[in-house]
């Protein structure tokens, strides 16, 4: 006897359909497996009601049916059989890379393994595009294509027709973006232009002399500040140099280098960047932090969490990093 299923428009109705199966299968002698018995409705509501009529433990939000997860009125997400069949859709295209085909015979062989696998049960719900991702490029991967590209590099390195959309969001999208950030751009340096003439008595036409000057020192000050926080901040011989808790050794260097960039709240950016790195949406830039709680403030904080420990301990040999930390850690307590 295979499984059986069932619909009903009430909830009484529901169960006496239930019983009346179970009857029929003690009259015929049948065994029936009460643990794949599977009650579900399709309202919020009626799912509680059901829930106290009958067996809890009955009761599924969403329930499997034939290798196909039903969807009700409530919001979900991918179920554990559809995420396994994805997974399992991906592996199969990637294993189509030792096929000796062509590449039009390998995209007709993950046709019709691969993607046929990876479409079957989604009834009433498509698979998120972030999902399926994956199975785009093991497919791209497996058939030699630049899979890393976006789609529309792809099909230029593939000599493939770009179609007509890129060219309409071309003139419809980018121009219009383009002209609008330029344009804002030019009406700032004009206020710019006009802060360096009226205010200061100067004509309009030497408007350029204020103008000048803001461009330089501003394009020295964010290529100061990109220079130390992106290429020293990253580099193993600054880590090492921190490790010698330079705070104490270095106090007239912190204050020059805390000027030049800026402040401390900016320079808290330099010393503690793997802190950063290391929790970017919790901590974010410690910089902003600054201005508003205090540079001293975040520095100690920091610092605390640097002597937490930023790595989990997995059992493998400390790296070089992890031991550099340790040590300036423990220097930066035992001069609190």
């Amino acid at each position: 006897m295979d499984d059986r299923s069932w619909t009903a428009s009430t909830l009484p109705k529901l169960l006496g359909i239930k019983t009346a199966w179970q009857r029929w299968s003690a009259i015929m002698g049948l065994l029936e497996n009460a643990g794949k018995t599977q009650l579900t409705a399709l309202r919020p509501k009626d799912l509680e009601e059901l829930r106290k009529a009958a067996d809890p433990r009955e009761v599924k939000q969403n329930l499997v049916m034939l290798g196909t997860v039903t969807v009700t009125r409530m919001q979900r997400r991918t179920a554990a059989e559809e995420a396994q069949r994805l997974e399992k859709a991906a592996s199969t295209a990637a294993r189509a890379t030792f096929l000796p085909l062509s590449r039009k015979a390998k995209y007709e062989t993950i046709g019709a393994t691969a993607t046929a696998q990876a479409s079957y049960g989604w009834i009433g719900r498509k698979p998120p595009e972030a999902e399926c991702k994956r199975l785009d490029l093991a497919a791209w991967k497996a058939c030699g294509e630049p899979y890393d590209a976006g789609m529309h590099h792809k099909r230029l390195l593939l000599s493939l027709p770009l179609e007509t959309e890129i060219g309409i969001r071309f003139w419809s999208k980018w121009i219009p973006r383009r002209v609008k950030h330029n344009a804002f751009v030019l009406s700032l340096w004009a206020c710019v232009w006009l802060l360096g003439t009226y205010p200061l008595g100067r004509p309009l036409s030497e408007g350029w002399r204020f103008m000048f000057t803001v461009s330089v020192f501003a394009r020295i000050g964010y290529s100061a500040a990109w220079m130390f926080i992106t290429n020293f901040t990253h580099s193993l011989p600054w880590n090492e140099f921190l490790a010698q808790d330079p705070g104490r050794t270095w106090p007239v260097l912190h204050n020059v280098m805390a000027m030049v960039l800026g402040g401390k709240h900016r320079w808290n950016e330099m010393l503690f960047h793997d802190v950063h790195h290391a929790f970017p949406n919790a901590v974010g830039t410690l910089s902003q932090r600054g201005r508003f709680h205090g540079w001293e403030k975040v520095h100690d904080a920091a610092a605390e969490v640097l002597h937490r420990g930023l790595w989990k301990p997995n059992g493998d040999e400390e790296t070089q990093m992890q031991k550099t930390q340790k040590k300036r850690s423990m220097m930066m307590k035992q001069g609190k």
